[in-house]
């Protein structure tokens, strides 16, 4: 049984993250300062002995956490639009809030430290996938404050010895995700019977790479134990429209789907993202336990009973 620190602990993924830890009986220290998208209500099933929560918001210095074996640094601040209008706080979160993490990691030694960023920071997808060490072109205040993250993580590998991963991951689906994110938002029209948006440029359709959220989270635990320093492309996934998911999702409901095209209304919006794992060592292919079919389909009924 190992000790592991997860930042951002109570939103959608840091959530599954936990579960997975606990799961698996490890110890965990949930850190959260419990934003709009992750409420504690999102960690109301994950009790007992083994688990604690710290609410402090990572902005601000670390306080006395104890010893810790590893680091799962998921926390940060993480919507395009919101970014767009509010550039401050997603630096403040996502760069600072990175360095806070490491300072204190630096202070109190650990096995692992895992940066958790994006397949965003490479700005959008031509026709073939970015790989680990392509150079980064971030478009948004988001995707660029992801890229500082990072520099900063290999910073401290390189300065200070920090045992570092960086992670790059895919769009994921999964229960308790913020109702502004696509899938969720989805299930939501299609229940009040409106029509779905679905944004496009020159009227085509952009695609993303998807996974399950509890699927990454096996693949984070098992690099934290397992993985050497560098960087990592968490990103076996299944390749779907988004004019595709909204589709299956309406097949999943069986409601009647109406959408309308919408061109991009926005600067700094990636029209596609790709990631190759071809430089990824195998021991990160994770096998999902469950179809995607399947996993999106328990997605989507969690959601039906949610907003039912």
């Amino acid at each position: 049984m190992s000790r592991f620190l997860v930042t951002g602990a109570a939103g959608f993924a840091g959530s599954h993250i936990v579960e997975e830890l606990l799961r698996q009986d490890h110890e965990v220290l949930g850190l959260d300062c419990l934003t709009y998208a992750g409420p504690l209500v999102n960690l109301a099933n994950l009790t007992g002995l083994r688990f604690k929560f710290v609410y402090h918001d990572f902005t601000q210095s670390l306080p006395d956490l104890g010893p810790v074996d590893y680091v799962i640094h998921n926390g940060a601040a993480s919507h395009v639009l919101r970014s767009l209008q509010d550039p401050e706080t997603f630096v403040r979160s996502n760069v600072l809030g990175t360095l806070n993490v490491l300072e204190w990691a630096r202070k109190y030694p650990v096995k692992k430290f895992v940066y958790v960023s994006t397949d965003e920071v490479f700005g959008p997808a031509g026709n073939e996938p970015y790989h680990e060490g392509d150079r980064l072109r971030p478009t948004n205040p988001y995707s660029a404050s992801k890229a500082g993250g990072e520099f900063l993580v290999r910073s401290y590998f390189r300065s200070f010895g920090i045992p570092a991963l960086i992670t790059r991951t895919i769009n994921m689906y999964g229960e308790r995700q913020h109702l502004e994110k696509f899938v969720p938002l989805v299930v939501g029209r299609l229940l009040r019977g409106e029509t779905v948006d679905i944004h496009a440029e020159s009227g085509k359709v952009g695609s993303r790479n998807w996974a399950y959220v509890g699927e990454q989270a096996r693949a984070l635990i098992y690099l934290a134990e397992h993985g050497e320093p560098g960087t990592y492309h968490v990103a076996e996934g299944v390749k779907k429209t988004n004019l595709e998911m909204a589709q299956l999702v309406a097949d999943i409901l069986g409601a009647k789907f109406n959408y309308r095209l919408v061109e991009y209304a926005w600067p700094g919006h990636d029209f596609s993202y790709s990631l190759s794992v071809k430089g990824t060592p195998e021991h990160v292919h994770w096998q999902m336990k469950e179809s995607f079919e399947e996993l999106l389909r328990k997605t989507v009924w969690w959601y039906r009973e949610q907003l039912s």
